[in-house]
């Protein structure tokens, strides 16, 4: 009976030895996953934290693009404006030549004419 005890208390304990491998395999295993799942979770919140600041950079953007949009728009009307303004001022100024041209011309005929007639 002995010997059958001895050979029990060897299986056993063969039994034991395995068990507590797989006991210290699968804790090495959840540490594993423990340390990747901390490191998941660090590049988690970077990427957040990015996240958030590219949102916030994207807001500021479109603000100042909004605010380009409206000074481009106001700058083409009032260059519209300069534009027929200054056709405006050309005509203006190109009749008011002409005008006095016309007076030029005529005041010296008639000075032409003055001096002719007295001699």
């Amino acid at each position: 009976m002995d010997e059958k005890l001895y050979r029990n208390s060897d299986v056993i304990e063969r039994y034991l030895d395995k068990l507590k491998d797989m006991q210290q395999e699968l804790k090495s295993q959840i540490n594993d996953s423990e340390v990747e799942l901390a490191t998941l979770d660090q590049q988690l919140q970077m990427l957040n934290e990015r996240r958030i600041a590219l949102m916030h950079d994207i807001e500021k953007k479109k603000e100042a693009l909004r605010g380009l949009e409206s000074s481009t728009s106001a700058a083409e009307v009032s260059f519209q404006k300069l534009i027929e303004s200054s056709e405006s001022l050309i005509a203006f100024m190109k009749k008011e030549t002409n005008e006095v041209r016309k007076v030029i011309r005529e005041t010296r005929d008639h000075v032409k004419e003055d001096g002719n007639s007295a001699i």
